[in-house]
């Protein structure tokens, strides 16, 4: 398969886990709520997660249930699964509530919890009465007048702890490290495409309401098959360090989006093998560039990952022979290369 072809099928690979990625799910009640609702099997879909919503509300809150619209998002996490809850109206908010825990039914309930309590106006009995003055005369008590405009009643934003009051909370971790191992195609280390062999380790961050960040640290290597030229053979072999650092979207539906600025650093060696002298000669690679990986999320701590990327050698140096017809080029690093392929991430901590 020529490199056209390995690109047009590798575009076409990631354009499809795109699609994926950016799917969604949304609904609304037969009341009226809006609920922005993503998650996968075993928790509950919608309609259950709606009905469960719905068992909680009071009838006044029920009549008033279209102001309200909220965007619920569970996937995996820490051996369990973690869920968000934003609002999206009356008022717009960040993350007002995360919710851990291992068993996503429960994890779901709690959400649906926290939902209806923000949605059910207060009871006017739970207000105490001012007890009268000494030197003021008791007033006859009026019958209370419910207020028609319910009263919105958002919980604080949740903090880095456990707390007791509410079902499934727990600490959340948010740093994690992770090991990374891949297989490249790649273009400009050689004349054809190279399969070269990667890994790593990288350490993420991954706050609740924001993009999160992952730096990580890996090495490659690999080689080319044998080049036959009319002076001589010659082999060509390569060893690279690559720094990235990338920005990661929130995971919808167990799949994950993330772009990196790269940097590879290293040397790139050509040893003759059929000519009047073996030697070898070597080259400083250096070469910074652009990654897109889109990541499936299928167990909790476990990524598996496709990545397409453009880097621009700094350094490009061209191999060759000198023999009685003069100079025979074996391999010249053009000034732009692409790799992409596929990998998989662990988390160990």
């Amino acid at each position: 398969m020529n490199p056209g072809s390995l690109i047009r099928v590798g575009g076409a690979a990631i354009a499809a886990v795109a699609v994926m990625f950016l799917s969604a799910r949304a609904g609304a009640s037969a009341n009226g709520l809006e609920l922005d609702y993503r998650a996968s099997p075993p928790c509950p879909n919608l309609q259950a997660f709606a009905a469960e919503v719905e068992a909680r509300l009071s009838p006044a809150a029920k009549a008033e249930a279209s102001r309200f619209r909220f965007k619920i998002e569970i996937q995996s996490a820490d051996g369990g699964y973690r869920g968000a809850l934003s609002m999206l109206a009356p008022e717009q908010t960040g993350v007002i509530r995360e919710v851990t825990n291992v068993d996503c039914n429960e994890l779901g309930g709690a959400l649906a919890f926290i939902v209806a309590l923000i949605m059910n106006p207060p009871d006017p009995a739970d207000t105490p009465a001012q007890a009268p003055s000494q030197n003021e005369p008791a007033a006859q008590a009026e019958p209370a007048v419910p207020n028609p405009t319910p009263t919105l009643v958002a919980p604080k934003p949740a903090a880095n702890r456990r707390a007791p009051s509410e079902p499934g909370f727990r600490e959340v971790q948010r740093w994690s490290g992770r090991l990374t191992g891949a297989l490249d195609l790649a273009t400009a280390r050689a004349p054809s495409v190279s399969l070269d062999p990667r890994v790593g380790a990288a350490l993420r961050y991954e706050p609740p309401s924001a993009i999160g960040t992952e730096a990580g640290l890996s090495a490659a290597f690999g080689s080319s098959s044998l080049l036959h030229e009319t002076t001589g053979d010659a082999t060509l072999r390569w060893l690279l360090l690559r720094a990235e650092g990338c920005a990661l979207g929130h995971p919808r539906r167990q799949l994950l989006l993330s772009g990196c600025a790269v940097a590879e650093v290293g040397q790139l060696t050509a040893r003759g093998e059929r000519s009047p002298s073996h030697t070898s000669r070597s080259a400083l690679w250096l070469a910074p560039g652009l990654a897109m990986r889109p990541a499936w999320q299928p167990l909790s701590g476990l990524e598996v990952f496709a990545e397409a990327s453009l880097f621009l050698p700094l350094v490009r140096p061209t191999f060759y022979f000198t023999g009685q017809n003069g100079r025979e080029t074996v391999h010249s690093v053009p000034n732009l290369g692409v790799s992409w392929g596929i990998g998989a991430s662990v988390r160990f901590r």
